[in-house]
């Protein structure tokens, strides 16, 4: 029992953790908690959470295949942030197109479902791959994720309920500042594109801006 104590203390503090900063997901949530309500918010966040463990399922399965194989994270890198890079360029289009008025507030298709939506925004999200990869190494090395039912299940009920954590406080501060965010929908796409286009710079020059910055 300690030892699946453990385990999902600190899958949800790390999962709890990663979501924290600023990127496409939660910033897409605060603008539909803001514009369409928590309920929607909140199928969004259902939605990212689904396909995230189903990633984390699919590495601890390959746990084994990549011990042996090095994984090129490197064109995950360059994938995730090109798509990044892109968002980056939309929300910026709305900045100009958007005209402060929270009757133009439109985000994204409302003809389609909003957890079929945040399932398929986080499935292009490759980078999440690597990060739990690597902490499944960790976790095994230190004997701290077993290969047994009990502590599969701890571990992604640790995980979604951190990451679900973090998006109800997004959800929520959203929802709350909703009629700031709407009266200033050109600066929030403004701000959002320009946290997006860092992070896409960022994935993509790491190791040069290390070198200039050291």
């Amino acid at each position: 029992m300690k030892s699946i104590l453990k385990l999902f203390a600190i899958s949800f503090a790390i999962s709890a953790w990663g979501g924290i900063p600023l990127g496409i997901l939660n910033l897409t949530i605060v603008e539909i908690a803001a514009n369409q309500g928590v309920t929607s918010a909140l199928q969004f966040a259902l939605g990212v959470v689904l396909v995230e463990l189903i990633y984390v399922r699919i590495t601890m399965l390959g746990l084994p295949y990549f011990e042996s194989k090095k994984m090129n994270e490197k064109i995950l890198q360059w994938i995730t942030a090109c798509i990044i890079l892109l968002y980056a360029a939309f929300y910026f289009y709305k900045c100009l197109c958007s005209s402060n008025s929270p009757s133009n507030s439109n985000i994204g298709a409302y003809s389609i479902s909003f957890f079929i939506w945040g399932a398929a925004l986080n499935s292009i999200n490759f980078l999440q791959i690597t990060y739990w990869l690597g902490w499944g190494f960790v976790f095994s090395k230190k004997n701290i994720l077993h290969k047994k039912a009990s502590h599969t299940y701890t571990y992604l009920l640790g995980i979604g309920g951190g990451t679900l954590l973090i998006f109800c406080l997004f959800i929520v501060g959203g929802f709350h500042f909703k009629s700031f965010i709407n009266q200033h929908q050109s600066f929030f796409y403004l701000v959002t594109a320009v946290i997006l286009f860092i992070i896409s710079i960022h994935l993509l020059f790491k190791k040069y801006l290390a070198t200039i910055f050291a």
